[in-house]
């Protein structure tokens, strides 16, 4: 039995960053997720203040299933300004299981798209062995020789960290 056991890991172990078309990112051997909003696209400029609402970033820590983020909100309309809020906790077993399938389905995707009206958003998936900067399929452009993301995987993934992060 402990002979099945070291084959499944060995079978189960990625040597190298993960970058074939439909290949989940994250698996077994995933430490971190960091998830960035770097803002752009067709949007309104930002109102004033110490920070811009179009910007976020997360960060997951699988092991401890500990979410951190660094968010900005707009705090007032009269006229527009902003505030960072920043903040981290570990999630709840209900949460930390229903974000499961959005975690599985960050899918490496190749096909050609090449968008411009969108935030640029970026997932960095970190293991021990390995680190890989993943942008978003939506700007997959000829001569982009990153790997990318589904981007309604990274919309989704998106939406669910805005939701925990309160």
């Amino acid at each position: 039995m402990r002979r099945f056991a070291a084959l499944l890991l060995v079978s189960c172990t990625q040597s190298g960053p993960i970058t074939g078309n439909g290949e989940t990112v994250y698996t077994g051997a995933t430490k971190t997720i960091q998830f960035e909003n770097q803002g752009g696209g067709f949007a309104p400029p930002p109102p004033s203040g110490p920070c811009n609402p179009q910007k976020s970033s997360f960060t997951l820590t699988v092991d401890t299933e500990h979410l951190a983020w660094a968010l900005c909100d707009v705090v007032d309309t009269q006229p527009p300004t902003t505030a960072p809020r920043d903040g981290d906790r570990t999630l709840t077993a209900a949460e930390w299981d229903a974000l499961q399938p959005v975690l599985d389905a960050l899918v490496v995707d190749t096909k050609q798209m090449c968008g411009a009206d969108k935030p640029m958003l970026f997932l960095t998936i970190t293991t021990d062995a390995w680190t890989q900067k993943y942008g978003d399929s939506f700007y997959n452009c000829p001569g982009v020789t990153s790997p990318s993301i589904a981007t309604e995987a990274l919309d989704t993934l998106q939406t669910t960290f805005n939701g925990l992060a309160n």
